[in-house]
């Protein structure tokens, strides 16, 4: 699904576009063209064979931002990708719309979500036992008997042991790598070592600490991130969204530098990817961690890659006069022709992960049958080699999914249903995908070029869908899951009295200006969404919805210094204003400013300042969800003595370069993290040991008591630090004609985890739009 990305603090005027310094995924804009008529005609060409006979069944034209070149079963480099992966292949598994993993495929699941039961099937069932002792899980995998390639092969043991060791070989660079998801005996195979597996973690982080390791790091850690990340940078000049920093950066190289050069001044112009990958890298040297801050936000995203490289350090340090020849991974079983198991040590969680993500691919179209000897250690190709099988019919994919790809046209992939698949016929039997930008799918669905899209969640594109619905519905907009948040953050370091951000006095100052903040939220939020948003006090990060019905439960910054609820049933605008400025007023005393008349701020406390900038990023026309809300809190705080300066730019670059040199201290933004990468790792310089231990509490806690944990955290930073305050919930969006869709065949209850991706199959057009 479209508009989640990776913890971001930035928000602009496009607020579910990744922040551009961590994105990950190319992208392809797509030009609106000229207004159609509600069909897919604007999709046949002359070069299309077929096109007559194809009029008699029409495709289901979906719009997705990336390249029709993007459709390897081993990336999904886009939302294009993704899209064809999931309508082309199958996994091992899956997730339920609340996100548990589904186990029973040969006799489908059913499991409760909104006071509704779900079924979920799969093409295996997957026992799961774990031996508390050894700290091993095991999977027996039976996998069905009626799963067929879209070729008319069957899909057995074989196929997915070839997937597994390809996905496991250290030269593969795809999607869902598993040389670190714990299997057993994994790593001995992967660096031929009889001590891989026994390594202790004290002896890996000794490991990553030793100048020794760098050309090894080097080459397997930070120049593939950068390349990865380069990668990025080039697509984002394919996409208006990101504008504001090419426009600034004519070239890549110089946009890569700005964003992870660590040499002040350092001149990229002129020089090629290569070199200035190269001299990128040697900056940060062995120091993996700064990089993954720069990327994620989270400085142990890539701990488990480096504990990867540490090992293959110490098996080469070892001793060992020659490599130990492993040629097959132990904790990987064939037990029969539709049947294997899995052994996991420890955290289960990337296993778990992969058997959601990774496509299983046909050993006879990607590998080598001659090559593929189970007991003689072989696997359908040559170790080490595995990224000369990744380029193996990347344009061509084969998989068990509901559809086969057909053939590229005028930048249309067309596909048609597979005749083989196991859960019978699709409701449609064509699929076309267009590229299509999400900023741009109101007018796709609009103007028929598309009945299918992902959206960017702007307030310009929900207006566009309003605009369409005017006269008559013809797009239906279905939102589901969490995308992140919408906020406005409060530096700790540079909004504080004295010298010490987390005194009484502090907290006072920041809950003055919060309130203010906060009283305008609503205004704020819906003068830009309208009625597409949710309106929170608290937000729900990793999926998990915090405890607010205890009895202490305290809507954030709606007391005063003395605890007392600012508003009371029935008070009057005007009489809101006033208690929200004398709320103010009360902190502000209470942070040891001097107030004159009971009604006015004349004088600062020893580093406490009259004068605050407010960051925000949007265009001239102000369109941001914190705009107003910024606006209003200024000329409020202005009242009474408290300037606040607006600060607003087009470009996102100036707020990154405040982050960049710790200047900031209010901005809009908005975040897609976890709970460690937000208020720890974040920008809000509030990672006391108190909240360390409430966020380790909260990690570690079962699922029966993260509400409660997560809660805990989220008081602490929002009513204690008065860092944050949470405006709304962003959500995934996705477009439906309502004019050529059925929407009663589309997925019920979507959320992050089950989208209508999940049942590609079940999507109809409507009778008449067939012809």
């Amino acid at each position: 699904m479209a508009g989640c990305g990776n913890a971001s603090p930035v928000e602009t005027t496009a607020p579910v576009t990744t922040a551009p310094a961590q994105t990950t995924q190319a992208t392809s804009a797509l030009t609106t063209p000229a207004p159609v008529s509600n069909s897919a005609a604007a999709l046949e060409s002359e070069g299309e064979p077929s096109a007559k006979k194809e009029q008699a069944d029409a495709p289901l034209v979906i719009a997705a931002d990336g390249a029709v070149t993007d459709i390897s079963p081993f990336y999904a480099n886009s939302a294009f990708g993704e899209i064809v992966g999931k309508t082309t292949g199958v996994t091992l598994s899956g997730l339920t719309r609340a996100g548990e993993l589904i186990t029973h495929g040969k006799i489908p699941q059913i499991e409760m979500y909104g006071g509704k039961g779900y079924a979920y099937g799969g093409i295996a069932d997957i026992d799961i036992s774990r031996d508390e002792e050894s700290d091993i899980t095991v999977y027996d995998i039976k996998l069905r008997d009626d799963v067929r390639f879209a070729d008319g092969e069957k899909l057995d043991a074989d196929d997915v042991i070839f997937t597994l060791y390809l996905h496991l070989d250290t030269s593969y660079n795809g999607d869902c790598p598993l040389y670190y998801a714990n299997i057993v005996g994994a790593l001995n195979y992967c660096f031929d070592s009889s001590i891989a597996e026994t390594i202790t973690a004290e002896a890996a982080d000794e490991a990553l600490a030793d100048e020794g390791i760098a050309e090894l790091m080097r080459e397997r850690l930070i120049i593939p991130v950068l390349e990865q990340q380069y990668t990025a940078v080039e697509a984002m000049y394919d996409d208006s969204a990101y504008s504001f920093y090419t426009a600034k950066y004519k070239e890549p190289q110089e946009l890569f530098a700005y964003f992870y050069s660590l040499t002040d001044g350092y001149e990229a112009a002129g020089k090629d990817r290569e070199t200035v990958i190269a001299e990128t890298a040697d900056a940060y040297g062995i120091n993996y961690r700064r990089l993954a801050g720069m990327i994620t936000g989270d400085e142990t995203a890539y701990d488990t890659q480096a504990l990867s490289v540490a090992v293959e350090y110490i098996t080469r340090q070892s001793g060992e006069s020659e490599p130990v020849h492993v040629g097959s991974v132990s904790g990987i079983v064939r037990k029969g022709d539709l049947s294997l198991s899995v052994s996991v040590r420890g955290d289960t969680s990337a296993f778990e992960n992969a058997l959601c993500g990774m496509r299983i691919v046909p050993l006879h179209y990607y590998g080598s049958t001659d090559m593929y000897d189970y007991a003689g250690g072989q696997f359908g190709f040559t170790k080490g080699n595995a990224g000369e099988v990744l380029g193996i019919h990347a344009t061509e994919p084969l998989g068990a999914g509901a559809y086969r790809v057909t053939g590229h046209f005028d930048g249309a992939l067309s596909l048609e249903a597979n005749e083989y698949y196991y859960k019978g016929e699709p409701a449609t039997k064509h699929l076309k995908i267009v590229t299509g930008g999400t900023g741009e799918a109101a007018y796709l669905i609009r103007d028929g070029i598309a009945d299918v899209s992902d959206c960017d969640g702007t307030g310009k594109s929900f207006t566009a869908v309003d605009e369409a619905n005017r006269s008559m519905e013809k797009i239906l907009p279905v939102m589901s899951g969490d995308c992140g948040y919408g906020y406005i953050g409060i530096n700790a370091e540079n909004v504080k009295v004295g010298d010490d951000c987390f005194s009484d006095k502090s907290y006072a100052l920041r809950r003055g200006i919060a309130t203010a903040i906060a009283f305008y939220k609503e205004e704020s939020v819906l003068s830009y969404y309208g009625e597409h948003c949710e309106m929170i006090d608290y937000p729900i990060i990793d999926g998990v919805v915090p405890e607010t019905n205890g009895d202490n439960y305290v809507k954030p910054f709606t007391v005063d210094v003395n605890g007392a609820q600012i508003f009371t049933d029935g008070m009057t605008e005007e009489e809101r204003y006033e208690a929200v400025k004398k709320a103010c007023l009360g902190f502000f005393g209470a942070a040891g400013y001097e107030i004159t008349d009971g009604s006015i701020v004349t004088g600062a406390p020893e580093g406490g300042k009259l004068e605050y900038t407010a960051d925000i990023v949007c265009g001239s026309d102000h369109s941001h969800p914190a705009y107003k809300a910024l606006e209003n809190a200024s000329e409020l705080l202005g009242d009474i003595g408290i300037t606040l300066d607006l600060r607003v730019s087009e470009d996102a670059a100036v707020l990154w370069d405040c982050f960049t040199n710790e200047t900031q201290e209010i901005w809009a933004g908005a975040w897609a993290g976890t709970l460690r990468q937000i208020y720890l790792n974040g920008y809000y310089s509030i990672a006391s040991h108190k909240l360390e231990e409430l966020v380790e509490t909260a990690e570690n806690a079962s699922a029966k008591d993260k509400p409660k944990a997560y809660m805990e955290c989220l008081d602490r930073a929002i009513n204690v630090y008065a860092a944050e305050i949470p405006l709304y919930m962003r959500r995934f969006c996705t477009l439906f004609s309502t004019i050529r869709v059925d929407v009663s065949s589309v997925t019920e209850n979507m959320t992050e985890t089950y989208g209508w991706t999940d049942e590609i199959d079940h999507i109809r057009l409507k009778k008449g739009q067939q012809q």
